[in-house]
C-alpha cells in the first residue's frame, strides 16, 4: 500500500467510530475531502521507515479528528505525548510542509467540500474549518487557491 492509501484506509475506519460536532453529511465529507490538499510522499516505504510512517499515521489522524477546533503544534504534541519539535520534525520529513501548512490544507479541503456540497454561508463554512475569522479563511483561500471562496462556490457549487 502506498502511504496515501495507508493514511486514507486509517483515516476512513477511524472516521466511521469518530463522532464529532459536524453532522453525519460533514463528516463523510471530512473522510472523502481530508487527503485533497496534502502532499503525501509517492515513493515505496522503506523498511526503516516504518517507524516514521506510524507516527505520522498516528498526527494524521489526530489533526484530521481535530482541525475544526484551535489547536497548535504544542496541543497535538501533547495529545500525542511527543515534544513540539519530534512532532514538527515528523511533519516535515513525512510531508514536507510545516504544522501550520497541513493543518491549513486540512482545513481548506474540508472548505473546498463545503462551499461546493452544501449551502452553507461563507462565514459558517469557515467556522465549521476551524479558521479563527471569517479574514483569515477567505486569505488562506484566495492565496492558496487563486480564487475567492463565493467564486469558487459560483463555478463548483451545486447545481
Amino acid at each position: 500500500l502506498t502511504p496515501r492509501k495507508v493514511l486514507s484506509a486509517t483515516h476512513m475506519s477511524r472516521q466511521k467510530t469518530n463522532r464529532t460536532a459536524f453532522a453525519s453529511a460533514d463528516a463523510k465529507l471530512c473522510a472523502m475531502q481530508c487527503f485533497s490538499g496534502c502532499s503525501v510522499r509517492q515513493k515505496p516505504i522503506a523498511a526503516n521507515e516504518s517507524v516514521l510512517t506510524n507516527k505520522a499515521i498516528r498526527i494524521n489522524e489526530y489533526i484530521c479528528s481535530n482541525f475544526m477546533h484551535d489547536i497548535t503544534v504544542q496541543s497535538v504534541a501533547s495529545a500525542l505525548n511527543y515534544s513540539p519539535r519530534h512532532l514538527q520534525r515528523i511533519i516535515m520529513e513525512y510531508y514536507s510542509v510545516s504544522f501550520s501548512d497541513l493543518l491549513i490544507q486540512y482545513r481548506l479541503a474540508m472548505a473546498k467540500s463545503l462551499l461546493g456540497l452544501s449551502d452553507y454561508s461563507i462565514e459558517t463554512v469557515s467556522e465549521k474549518c476551524g479558521f479563527s475569522s471569517i479574514r483569515s479563511f477567505e486569505k488562506n483561500f484566495k492565496e492558496r487557491l487563486g480564487i475567492t471562496p463565493t467564486a469558487f462556490r459560483k463555478i463548483f457549487g451545486k447545481v
